[in-house]
């Protein structure tokens, strides 16, 4: 996935909210139908999904650039750090080097005196040489005069890398994540009581009046018309976050809308009063439609992919 492709698509968004604007003003043209109302209503409470899904994932994009600036500016910390080490490791270690040098001169100059003025001595010489040695670290004089040193004065102190940084990273990743992970859930649980409570209130249960004319079975028409439209257009299908849950809200309003306008043109033409079919079919698809956001939630939950890429099946492949 590359960087533009990111971030969801802001069309099916505004084409939900705009359909959402004319079906609530057609409502109010023919005297505040529940029909056109209540279909409405629900392309506003899928706008509404979709928003939540763009929110959240656009904080999940500024997490992880954040989380990836810090990692790179620790990483910089640390080889500036290991350049100043190194730096004054090498200092330290030609000081080391020079005094280790002077202290062998001297060493060996009082060696080489004392082992002429006491050479009829070899038991003092021979007890003399190991004590000066272990005084020189280990260097004899003749490895001092060549040249040669002793591998003891070489060596390195292997320094275990530092995990503390690394550690501290991904502690914080770990309680940064479940805090974000149950925010998304509340939010989600808030929107949908508040749209399953309301929807009662858009079509109660008794005493619903419809008013509708031909006109609304004729407008209900455009919506599955550019819908579809729009998704045989769309190119890059499956690319962006939340495509897929994209493509299945309009293909399911575009159903609706379908079903809606022939019912109204049933009613109208053949004079049947079947207009009580859409008070339930409405209540049908909000529930179905909220159901279906939860199940892939909770599936979500269990293969602790939330923030995945969003893309939830609403329509079963059949």
């Amino acid at each position: 996935m590359t960087d533009k492709n990111l971030n969801p698509r802001k069309f099916p968004v505004l084409l939900l909210i705009m359909a959402g604007f004319i079906s609530s003003a057609v409502s109010a043209y023919g005297g505040t139908s529940a029909v056109t109302l209540g279909l409405g209503y629900l392309m506003f409470t899928m706008s509404f999904f979709l928003i939540l899904i763009a929110v959240f994932n656009k904080i999940k994009i500024y997490i992880t650039r954040q989380i990836g600036i810090e990692e790179s500016n620790t990483k910089r910390n640390k080889i500036e750090e290991s350049k100043i080490d190194e730096t004054s490791s090498r200092f330290l270690s030609t000081i080391k080097i020079f005094f280790n040098k002077t202290w062998g001169h001297i060493s060996s100059f009082y060696l080489e005196e004392k082992t002429s003025l006491k050479s009829e001595e070899p038991d003092s010489a021979e007890t003399t040489e190991p004590t000066m040695r272990a005084a020189m670290g280990n260097d004899s004089p003749e490895k001092i005069k060549s040249g040669i040193k002793s591998p003891e004065n070489d060596l390195v102190e292997i320094q275990k890398p530092d995990t503390t940084d690394s550690s501290d990273d991904q502690e914080h990743q770990a309680t940064q994540k479940p805090k974000l992970e149950t925010l998304y859930i509340i939010t989600f649980l808030v929107i949908a009581a508040w749209r399953l409570i309301r929807m009662f209130t858009i079509m109660p249960l008794l005493n619903v009046e419809f008013y509708v004319n031909i006109l609304d079975a004729l407008l209900l028409l455009i919506f599955p018309c550019v819908a579809i439209t729009y998704l045989k257009m769309r190119k890059n299908e499956g690319t962006y976050p939340g495509d897929k849950t994209s493509h299945h809200l309009l293909t399911l309003l575009s159903y609706v809308s379908l079903v809606y306008s022939a019912v109204i043109a049933a009613n109208l033409m053949l004079n049947i009063n079947i207009l009580v079919v859409l008070r339930w079919l409405f209540y049908a698809v909000m529930i179905y439609l909220i159901s279906a956001f939860g199940i892939n939630i909770l599936f979500s939950i269990l293969k602790n992919k939330i923030f995945d890429d969003f893309n939830y099946i609403l329509i079963p492949n059949l």
